[in-house]
């Protein structure tokens, strides 16, 4: 009997004996798929092919396309996909997993960042960085995201976390000189000793991340970005995140926070500038010449302050990409949740053209992060030889009538539809629970840090 996708067992990926896996064929589904003609995406009907932790094939059904051969041959399982949509993983390129313990606490606060969110890292020691870290990454899998890029203090607390559920993760050490919780040029010192001494597996890579313009010198800031340069690594940055971080850079370099990036040589197509709340057209226009991607975090950025200009981004064409923030600003991690926020904050900015049409906004979570991650072609795609990192959603009533599926799965299924979750080749969400962690143990283990947190801090909902 084929194993299907609505049974509750997790399909064993077997390996031969020489350590390598067999071909998974995941038949009858739907599969999300770069258009040639239109070059956007479109659902059409295929089976993935899968060996070891890479797509090996993305057989659309045609009529001269006899599946059956095709299953026979090349395939070792078999699973009936049928009643499911297949799309990539989703990739959410600004979190800091670990402030999951400020949940329901930022609301209210004037200039959060310095006044409530620094104060209280302070207390964070590297033991707590771990536990504090599964609310988010769990929240973040069960709705449908497979990587994330997180920029936090002690971050290999955050790296065994992801590598204990199996996600995928870009992360940095925050450096900073002139503010933060933990201000010093030694920052910079143990940021760049961790990455050369990287000891994670591939799931977790390193990137290079200064806080902010305001709280990095330029000297620290122009050395970071020589040293991403010379690695091939991303630089994650907050920019023009707040009026007052425009304000004080201004005050302290005579210019804006973009245009002191720009000095520092810290805008390329490896950056991420994360926010812009603060920026001028101008500024959006530099990230465009610069290849740079602007990031923004519309819930988290209207909890703090306001959302960012998004018609500057419309009027600039600059590469953009939507990511969630922290629980400290947005008490979820619902990536597909933002995207529709995007498109409907757009709408009521009067932007008319299609920077924010439903393709743009799926785009934003997949194919753009994955550029400036420096996985184009292996992330946020399905195709042949990208890596294995597909997300599969009911394709129920939710997703009917089926006139524009891109715009039903943003605006009307969204995440709730994920069902499972397969990372490098292996299931890491079936049927919504976890497939190699023990969830009430993590549970466990997040509510103990928590309080340990709170009796450091203070902190009082």
């Amino acid at each position: 009997m084929t194993p299907n996708m609505k049974q509750n067992q997790v399909p064993q990926v077997s390996r031969t004996a020489a350590g390598n896996h067999t071909r998974t064929l995941i038949e009858n589904l739907r599969v999300l798929t770069p258009d040639d003609v239109s070059g956007k995406t479109k659902f059409v009907r295929a089976d993935l092919l899968i060996a070891g932790n890479r797509i090996e094939d993305v057989r659309v059904e045609n009529v001269q396309n006899d599946r059956h051969q095709h299953k026979n041959n090349a395939a070792d399982i078999v699973i009936d996909g049928r009643g499911y949509l297949a799309i990539p993983g989703l990739i959410n390129v600004h979190t800091h997993a670990a402030m999951g313990f400020f949940r329901g606490l930022g609301h209210g606060h004037t200039n959060m960042i310095e006044n409530f969110l620094f104060p209280a890292e302070k207390a964070l020691t590297p033991e707590l960085l771990e536990p504090l870290s599964w609310s988010y990454l769990i929240t973040s899998l069960r709705a449908g995201v497979t990587c994330i890029a997180d920029h936090y203090y002690m971050i290999q607390g955050v790296g065994r976390a992801l590598e204990r559920l199996g996600m995928r993760g870009f992360i940095g050490e925050t450096i900073a000189d002139l503010g933060g919780a933990f201000p010093g040029w030694e920052s910079w010192t143990k940021a760049r000793d961790a990455i050369e001494s990287w000891n994670f597996s591939d799931l977790v890579r390193p990137v290079v991340a200064p806080h902010a313009a305001d709280t990095v010198s330029s000297k620290m800031l122009r050395e970071a970005a020589q040293f991403a340069r010379q690695n091939n690594l991303t630089l994650h940055m907050h920019l023009s995140q707040t009026t007052g971080e425009l304000k004080r850079v201004r005050e302290q370099d005579g210019m804006t926070p973009v245009q002191k990036a720009f000095a520092c040589e810290a805008l390329w197509d490896r950056t991420l500038a994360v926010h812009m709340v603060s920026a001028r057209e101008s500024d959006f226009a530099e990230l465009r010449t610069a290849g740079a991607t602007a990031v923004i975090c519309p819930a988290s950025q209207i909890i703090y302050e306001h959302l960012a200009p998004l018609e500057h981004i419309a009027a600039t064409g600059v590469h953009w990409a939507t990511a969630t923030d922290c629980a400290a600003s947005n008490d979820g991690a619902d990536l597909l949740n933002d995207c529709k926020w995007m498109g409907l904050l757009a709408r009521d900015r009067k932007i008319t053209n299609d920077t924010f049409e439903p393709h743009a906004l799926l785009a934003s979570v997949t194919s753009t992060p994955a550029r400036a991650l420096g996985m184009s072609g292996q992330l946020g795609v399905l195709q042949a030889k990208s890596l294995a990192d597909v997300v599969f959603l009911r394709d129920d009533i939710s997703m009917r009538p089926a006139f524009d599926d891109v715009r039903n799965l943003i605006y009307s299924a969204g995440s709730s539809g994920v069902e499972h979750v397969m990372i490098d080749g292996q299931w890491r969400l079936w049927r919504r629970e976890l497939c190699s962690a023990d969830e009430p143990q993590l549970t466990l283990a997040f509510d103990q840090a928590v309080q340990e947190i709170m009796r450091r801090t203070g902190l009082k909902p």
